[in-house]
């Protein structure tokens, strides 16, 4: 692998490893996003109100997003795709979304509240240093028997950190280029939407699989 000293070296190398993403797991991304595609495109009939089938959807949906997300990202690295591996996976993806979750979950029980709005304020800033910096965390806790903390996996970014921010505003971008499907008026707006929105959602899982191989070539090199 390359030494990555710029952001333009970073996108350039996250991009090679797009391109080396076997055909099966691109017929996985494809099929979560034709979910996501029917997700949306039942949402629509009654929304804003979210019921049962909505949440039971997003949960299959998430899933089966990150399931296949940690299998590709084996598969890119040459690593054999083990329980023990997709379970510490899985829980570092916990890890860095929990303090987003208890943000909002916080907002919601106690609006207006000054001590709540602190406290939702730093999870919130907490979430996004996570979600910028540590990209490649889940796939380097998956790879290693023993743990590897936040701070561990954060100082093994260095010299990493300013792409790995750019790159994350980027996945950010791209999951915003089609409008909600709640903005449609008609059945068709409504169906071409959702079909759009899976495009986007597959194009940024896989994205993301890209950034987070790459994070985790270089920051395997420092973690040794």
């Amino acid at each position: 692998m390359p030494r990555i000293r710029t952001t333009q070296t970073f996108l350039s190398t996250a991009l090679a490893e797009l391109g080396t993403l076997p055909r099966p797991a691109l017929i996985g991304f494809g099929l979560v996003g034709a979910l996501s595609a029917a997700w949306d495109f039942a949402f629509w009939f009654h929304r804003p109100r979210l019921t049962a089938w909505d949440y039971a959807g997003c949960t299959v949906l998430v899933g089966a997003s990150l399931v296949l997300s940690y299998g590709v990202c084996m598969e890119m690295i040459g690593r054999r795709r083990s329980w023990g591996g997709l379970v510490r996976f899985l829980a570092t993806v916990a890890a860095m979304v929990a303090p987003l979750v208890l943000g909002l979950v916080i907002i919601a029980m106690a609006p207006g509240a000054k001590g709540g709005l602190g406290a939702a304020l730093a999870c919130l800033l907490l979430a996004i240093f996570c979600l910028s910096f540590l990209q490649g965390w889940p796939v380097l806790q998956a790879t290693s028997d023993s743990l590897v903390g936040p701070w561990a996996a954060f100082k093994a970014t260095k010299g990493l950190r300013w792409p790995l921010f750019l790159a994350s505003s980027l996945t950010g971008t791209v999951n915003r280029f089609v409008p909600s499907i709640s903005t449609a008026d008609n059945l068709a707006g409504a169906g071409l939407l959702a079909v759009l929105g899976g495009v986007v959602s597959a194009f940024s899982l896989m994205l993301a699989a890209a950034i987070a191989v790459t994070a985790w070539r270089h920051m395997a090199t420092r973690a040794d």
